[in-house]
């Protein structure tokens, strides 16, 4: 954007929130309909902002709130995570008043099980309740162009777990996991086993995700199999669990 220096030249600078913020507001009410701002990453626009000085943080994203809801639009702000293992409220890079001074958090990482599949999951939330588990995503290529498409059932993993900093962890099973593999291994999947059309109505009724099913099976010896016309699920050689 052009700035005036010093001496009085014109030059080019890079938008700066602590002091342009005015120039903004005047573009943005030249802007029919604007509804999205969106600052990617927000740590670039901060000028000579000490992005680790909470007072500082809140001292330049102030008039941006004052912004969003003079236009009454929303503002999405990308940040970098902290390579450090800690909760996922302070994995955000920087100052926790990044996080004090948003609505909503959410974080993105990697499904602890399924691969190339990634999850979107609630950080904070001061404008409803949390919940449990994310929404699942791939990437995906469409006539050579990349597309983002949604699973449909919810991902069974905490923001902790999800955006864990420790590989180990991330990839360990939570106790909503373990209590999956349990109620699957109640099921009796012995012998002929079960149809898994059977074993998604039982889901269903025991108001348990398809999704988190699916990823309790992963950590069992079980295989699919084809029988009278239908996909089964079949215990196949030894569960140590289920011996106990």
């Amino acid at each position: 954007m052009k700035v005036t220096l010093a001496d009085g030249a014109t030059g080019e600078s890079m938008f700066n929130l602590e002091r342009d913020v005015e120039k903004l507001h005047d573009s943005l009410a030249r802007i029919a309909n604007a509804r999205l701002l969106v600052i990617d990453p927000l740590t670039a626009y901060l000028g000579h902002v000490d992005s680790h000085k909470d007072a500082d943080i809140r001292r330049v994203l102030a008039p941006l709130s004052e912004l969003a809801g003079k236009h009454r639009l929303a503002v999405v702000a990308v940040m970098h995570l902290k390579k450090s293992e800690t909760s996922a409220l302070l994995r955000v890079s920087g100052s926790i008043g990044f996080v004090a001074a948003a609505r909503c958090v959410w974080g993105f990482g990697e499904d602890p099980v399924a691969v190339n599949t990634r999850v979107m999951v609630a950080v904070k939330n001061n404008l409803a309740a949390i919940g449990e588990g994310g929404l699942g995503y791939r990437i995906e290529a469409f006539q050579s162009v990349p597309r983002i498409v949604w699973l449909k059932d919810p991902i069974d993993a905490d923001a902790n777990e999800i955006l864990s900093g420790d590989k180990d962890r991330r990839f360990s099973r939570g106790p909503r996991r373990s209590a999956a593999e349990n109620w699957v291994r109640d099921m009796d999947l012995t012998g002929r086993g079960k149809p898994i059309l059977e074993i998604k109505k039982a889901a269903d009724k025991a108001a348990i995700a398809w999704r988190t099913v699916e990823r309790a099976k992963e950590g069992l010896p079980i295989r699919t199999v084809r029988q009278d016309g239908q996909w089964w699920w079949v215990f196949e050689g030894d569960d140590p669990e289920r011996q106990n």
